[in-house]
């Protein structure tokens, strides 16, 4: 590696991939309102490593109706969001737990859990 007089910066020109550059973003914006929603309301138990994990073999399984009946109603020990959610929020956690992929659940908590 060849050493630079101080003061003076090395720049290096390479080749980018357009096709990558002008990507879409992966989620669109139902599923961006999903994931908002999902972290704001569902994370607590969801995410954590010993919490029922859900993704979108979990949506899959259930049917999206029974996935949104789950949201609305609750369980034993899950609450219901039936007021606090309206109809196409619930939608947009269902749009999101599409995209989510079992290889993302996590193995170790954050440092802030």
């Amino acid at each position: 590696m060849t050493q630079l007089p101080q003061g003076q910066v090395a720049v290096t020109h390479g080749r980018y991939d357009m096709r990558t550059v002008v990507m879409p973003g992966p989620l669109n914006g139902s599923e961006l309102r999903g994931r908002k929603l999902f972290y704001g309301r569902c994370s607590m138990c969801h995410v954590h490593p010993n919490g029922p994990w859900v993704d979108q073999t979990t949506a899959q399984a259930m049917r999206e109706d029974m996935v949104l009946k789950k949201i609305a109603r609750g369980s034993e020990r899950m609450p219901g969001y039936q007021y606090s959610l309206k109809p196409a929020q619930m939608q947009h956690i269902i749009n999101y737990l599409k995209t989510v992929t079992p290889n993302q659940k996590p193995t170790s908590l954050p440092g802030w859990w």
